[in-house]
């Protein structure tokens, strides 16, 4: 394989192809020191034992340093530099250091040998134990002040590290004289301008006072400053975690600087498409402390598998407000915790992109259609309830993201979206000083409801998860995921946004349809997802009763059946959906339900074992999901589907209730009275 084009030469140990187009923005909790004080944020950590001091510590920091790409630098994992930088060896170190110091000053009458109770206080303060202590600050936005959130003690065991890496530990001292410790790290360049208006060499500052250069290194050679610039990335491998100060589901912002290291010990690349690519990522486990459930064992990509591997989606969209809405809806859908509803972990900014740290699934529900076996189930009873559990969780997962609950008045980061022909509720005015489309935990409004819509409901946007463990009744968890094209308002119905693209097979007839005669241009409503929603669990039934082979069946017969003049309205052939669309009466777009989707239910309901659940389950879908919808006359009433929360509590009735009133209701064939 070409050396350039490499998987590995792509990804070059960072986890994402290099980017340099610089995207900004504020987001709430925003983490700007690639999140180590969260590492030590009180009764978090403790030292582990500490290494002998034999084998030498800068052997043994080099030893430590992991570079899973040859490519790329390495890091030095979080336990190992706690192990490794400990009092007693740091102590040692300090006293070898002096040593050495003393014996080129041995003809300074004035110099001495540091008292093992010196030694033991600079030990403290380098790895912490001192009574020195600073505060922790975050912003709440990216350009909002700093505010205090705890404090911790004072540490220079990276700087010391550092100092060890690059063979100058005796430098320690003047780090510990200028205050110069971990919380300023990394250093950062700064190049003053000269009188002559040539540029100077480059000098190293504090992040806080990025053009104030620290008079420590006034003496040092230029190639010493470089590598200590370069080695201090090795301890500053960021370590992700999970937002709890701002209350649950809130979700940290890490601001990366392009030279740091990530603590990925592999990275393969699983989808790219052109809005977006996901990776399967390895994440140190010193390094993150998302908890067991979110990480998925997988030995795909490891003969020792470990509960550490996520999903990295980059976002590749150059519209940076595409990137915010899809950001702010999983922020808001996030807060909730839905169980069927993918977690947002985290959110990093690196090389100018926005990435996303979920949690990684077995795979989407169209590949466990096709990998899984509905017969395998000895007991009918257990996978029929866990089918209908599912089904209402995502229902109930949908009904979630339906309804935002929020105290912004916009309807995205953007702005209120507007139509001259669509009613515009009241809007109250927003505070002047207010900055923040996300609400504050002080804010003195009442929260209210936003109408969201995902927007692209289909089996490769609902993920499953395994169950946790072998032995588990359950056949796993399903998840809705991607919001790349979700959508945000104050009103149920807005104009249909034609520039972005979905799964035709399974959107409805309404994106292609005026909902009234004054509204000539296609809306778009919750009740988008709705439709989609049965056709996925339409295909779900349809598994259950011959898995793969008859969801493809049924596929074919909705490809044959398409209109004469379909390809007119539609534009294309080659889609199985679920309606046809054909010019009715005045010259008006005219849809309906496929005349093959109606037969193949009443063949559900016909066949063998076809049982009560079922039945009702298909009357749900047919009755309350399938519709076309349209606008009532002075003759006929309007038609409408149901909503998710509607649908959810019916099939949670169904699991239940049901159940417990009739033991056959999942097991015994009932004949369908038309």
């Amino acid at each position: 394989m070409n050396r350039e084009t490499s998987p590995t030469r792509t990804i070059r140990g960072n986890g994402v192809p290099l980017y340099h187009n610089h995207i900004s923005g504020g987001e709430p909790s925003v983490i700007t020191d690639l999140g180590h004080s969260r590492y030590h944020a009180p009764q978090k950590r403790t030292d582990s034992d500490p290494m002998s001091h034999d084998s030498g510590l800068r052997n043994g920091l080099m030893h430590a340093m992991l570079k899973p790409d040859p490519w790329q630098e390495g890091f030095i994992p979080k336990s190992q530099l706690y192990k490794l930088i400990s009092k007693e060896d740091v102590r040692e170190e300090l006293r070898d250091c002096d040593i050495l110091f003393l014996r080129r000053l041995q003809k300074l009458k004035f110099s001495r040998f540091k008292t093992t109770k010196e030694l033991n206080e600079d030990a403290d303060r380098i790895c912490g134990n001192g009574e020195q202590k600073i505060s922790v600050y975050f912003k709440s936005e990216e350009d909002s002040p700093l505010s205090p959130q705890f404090r911790v003690p004072q540490t220079f065991r990276k700087i010391f590290a550092i100092l060890l890496l690059i063979e100058r530990p005796a430098k320690i001292w003047k780090f510990m004289e200028d205050n110069v410790s971990d919380a300023d790290l990394p250093l950062v360049k700064f190049t003053p301008p000269s009188k002559q208006g040539n540029t100077k060499r480059w000098e190293l500052c504090r992040r806080k006072t990025p053009e104030t250069p620290l008079t420590l290194f006034k003496n040092w050679r230029r190639i010493t400053m470089e590598r200590f610039e370069k080695q201090q990335w090795a301890v500053l491998s960021p370590y992700f975690s999970r937002d709890t100060s701002r209350g649950p589901g809130s979700v940290p912002h890490y601001l990366l600087p392009d030279s740091t290291i990530m603590p990925f010990l592999q990275v393969e690349e699983k989808h790219r498409s052109k809005f977006s690519q996901v990776f399967m990522v390895e994440i140190h486990e010193d390094h993150h402390d998302f908890s067991s459930d979110h990480g998925l064992t997988d030995s795909s990509m490891n003969k020792n598998p470990s509960r550490n591997i996520f999903a990295v989606k980059r976002l590749l969209s150059k519209d940076n407000s595409d990137l915010k809405k899809e950001v702010d809806v999983l922020r808001r859908v996030n807060r909730q915790g839905h169980a069927h509803i993918i977690t947002l972990l985290a959110i990093y900014t690196y090389h100018g992109k926005y990435h996303l740290i979920f949690p990684w699934a077995g795979s989407d529900l169209m590949t466990y259609w096709k990998n899984q076996d509905p017969s395998s189930e000895n007991d009918p009873v257990v996978v029929s309830r866990w089918l209908v559990k599912q089904c209402q969780g995502l229902a109930s997962g949908l009904a979630t993201i339906h309804r935002c609950q929020t105290t912004s008045t916009d309807s995205l980061l953007g702005g209120p979206r507007r139509s001259s022909h669509l009613p515009q509720p009241h809007r109250p005015p927003i505070p002047p000083n207010s900055t923040s489309p996300f609400p504050s935990p002080h804010d003195p409004r009442p929260p209210r409801l936003l109408y969201c819509r995902h927007g692209d409901i289909k089996p490769q946007n609902i993920l499953w998860f395994p169950p946790t463990s072998p032995n588990s009744p359950s056949r796993g968890t399903f998840k809705i995921t991607d919001f790349g094209t979700a959508e945000l308002s104050v009103q149920d119905a807005v104009p249909w946004r034609t520039r972005l693209a979905f799964t035709p097979m399974y959107e409805p007839p309404e994106t292609h349809l005026p909902i009234t005669d004054d509204v000539t241009e296609p809306v778009l409503r919750t009740s988008y997802d709705i439709w989609s929603l049965g056709c996925v669990f339409l295909e779900f039934i349809t598994w259950y009763f011959g898995g793969w082979q008859k969801i493809e069946e049924f596929a074919d017969m909705r490809f044959a059946d398409q209109a004469d003049d379909e390809a007119h309205f539609l534009g294309v052939y080659d889609v199985a959906r679920f309606f046809s669309l054909r010019q009715g009466n005045g010259g008006r777009n005219r849809a309906e339900v496929k005349r093959s989707v109606t037969q193949f239910i009443k063949e559900l309901h016909s066949a063998d074992g076809c049982t009560e659940f079922i039945h009702e389950f298909l009357v749900i879908i047919e009755e309350e999901m399938l519709v076309v919808e349209e606008a009532g006359t002075a003759t006929t009433r309007r038609r409408v589907r149901s909503c998710s929360r509607a649908i959810a509590a019916r099939l949670e009735k169904m699991g239940d209730e049901q159940y417990r009133r009739y033991t056959g209701y999942f097991t015994q064939g009932a004949a369908w009275r038309w």
